[in-house]
């Protein structure tokens, strides 16, 4: 980082740039000086809120390319094992985030749940930008899929017919009904068989999803069903941010939504 960027950033913040912030933009390389402040603010954010270190993977999507969009904001190296993403088929990258084309494109986290995550304690997040009618009659924008005890999976428009959020974690299908896929939507459980569901940090419903921890590694843009993506599950939205990670409190989500759409209006893709 330049001297110049190192003395704007202490004006900005007033303590210097983070140093989990700096090594996200080191690794990127090419993010400008409004797009540095915007992570580092997030990073500070979500410290402040004592959830760092609950999520495993982040993926801000900044920056506009396939090579700065595919970093783990927790764990920026270019490898499988930090979960840094690996695309497939057609995806559209720029300022707005990633749009799968709905028929080919897809990102593989190589995050596999049961090899990170505690049973019945985990989170999956995505920030649509889009509110695309789904090409496919079952659009999932996260997860993966081997049986229905054992999956982790969330859809904003679940399906080109009906108007759904709903999820899956580990085990029963939670469904609400979610008109706009615009916004942040957030599927938790928190310790226990308890999933519930969030739209910009409000919760929207609850239920049991009783089961064992997913062994796929979760899909973006599309399912991965038995470690491919289902043909049907392909998503034409555009991602703004997605996370994976630990079971959030409901007032965690709730300050963690303040945080994502400060994140996002600084990035002017907020809605």
């Amino acid at each position: 980082m330049s001297k110049k960027k190192a003395m704007f950033f202490k004006q900005a913040t007033g303590g210097g740039i983070d140093s989990d912030a700096n090594a996200f933009i080191t690794a990127v390389g090419i993010l400008d000086t409004t797009q540095e402040t915007a992570i580092n603010n997030l990073v500070l954010g979500l410290k402040a809120n004592g959830t760092w270190t609950k999520y495993k993977a982040i993926y801000p999507f900044i920056g506009g390319t396939a090579t700065s969009h595919k970093w783990n904001l927790k764990n920026p190296l270019d490898t499988d094992g930090a979960f840094r993403l690996g695309w497939n088929g057609t995806i559209t990258h720029d300022a707005n985030g990633i749009k799968g084309d709905g028929s080919t494109g897809y990102a593989n986290t190589f995050f596999i749940p049961t090899n990170v995550l505690t049973l019945n304690s985990e989170t999956l997040s995505v920030y649509s930008v889009t509110n695309a009618t789904p090409i496919k009659n079952d659009a999932i924008e996260i997860g993966s899929f081997s049986s229905a005890s054992q999956a982790s999976l969330m859809a904003i428009r679940g399906s080109a017919s009906k108007d759904l959020f709903q999820s899956r974690l580990d085990g029963n299908l939670l469904v609400t009904t979610n008109t706009d896929a615009r916004g942040y939507f957030t599927a938790s459980k928190n310790g226990s068989t308890t999933l519930r569901l969030f739209k910009n940090g409000n919760i929207v419903g609850s239920g049991v999803s009783a089961g064992s921890l997913g062994v796929l590694p979760q899909f973006i843009l599309a399912l991965n069903l038995f470690g491919s993506p289902l043909s049907d599950s392909y998503v034409n939205q555009t991602l703004g941010f997605t996370t994976i990670g630990d079971g959030l409190t409901d007032t965690e989500v709730a300050n963690d939504y303040t945080v994502i759409q400060d994140y996002q209006t600084a990035l002017g893709r907020n809605v």
